[in-house]
């Protein structure tokens, strides 16, 4: 009753055995490695803990000449770093889920409103999360991903804030209940935009990092933007020329 997997970019691979999916996919390639015993981490913290969903690290490997202050970005890395009950996990680069949640959350599975955003794996453990499903997270269950170089430049990692704002906000706006509910998203808005230079500014004096000082700033551009229509649309395809 539990399926295994990686999931980057929409897409899943990999290959069946005792039950489970496994693989590690980027962009439709495969992009990293994974470690032994990764499935059976997983496996023995859903069974051990009853969780329904089971989460591990994806460590990022760059090239030799990228520098510190890219490669020590925030969107870069795991949300936690030790073992132990979560209160979610946001992303499905790395993750096991029991079967039975997804019957549970019923169909589509993944809202097609997050296509071309992303966001799609996020939505769904915030709708796990309200079901009532527990989280578990398994240090130890490390995947190994390779960062292509077009992903560590300052353009992508500023528009990969905006479109976590936009995707915060849409996740927002799917629980807001009628003219209040709407109107307490635009104050969120409002707050956010207006603590984001204060929280800028603390990022850079406690890091020194001034790429990721500018996260908070380019997250709350992100929802403002995404008030206006303006969102960054990373995977809808180009159209030919």
């Amino acid at each position: 009753g539990l399926m295994a997997g990686t999931v980057k970019d929409g897409l899943m691979a990999g290959n069946v055995k005792y039950g489970f999916l496994a693989g590690a996919v980027k962009d439709g390639m495969l992009a990293g490695t994974v470690e032994d015993g990764w499935v059976a981490g997983l496996v023995s913290a859903a069974e051990d803990f009853g969780a329904d969903v089971v989460g591990g690290p994806v460590h990022p490997c760059f090239s030799a000449d990228v520098d510190a202050n890219r490669t020590s970005h925030p969107v870069f890395w795991p949300a936690y770093d030790r073992t132990g009950p979560v209160p979610m996990i946001y992303g499905s680069g790395n993750c096991l889920i029991r079967r039975s949640l997804f019957a549970r959350l019923g169909q589509p599975p993944f809202d097609p409103r997050f296509n071309f955003l992303g966001g799609g794996d996020t939505d769904f453990f915030c709708r796990a999360k309200r079901a009532g499903a527990s989280f578990y997270w398994v240090q130890e269950a490390m995947i190994t991903e390779t960062v292509p170089d077009n992903r560590t430049e300052l353009r992508w990692i500023l528009t990969r804030g905006r479109r976590i704002g936009a995707i915060n906000r849409a996740l927002d706006l799917k629980v807001a209940t009628g003219l209040r509910g709407r109107v307490k998203v635009m104050a969120k808005d409002a707050i956010i935009a207006a603590l984001s230079p204060i929280r800028s500014a603390k990022l850079l004096v406690s890091t020194r990092n001034p790429i990721a000082a500018l996260h908070p700033i380019m997250v709350a551009i992100g929802r403002l933007a995404s008030a206006t229509g303006h969102e960054p649309e990373q995977y809808r395809a180009k159209a030919p020329r």
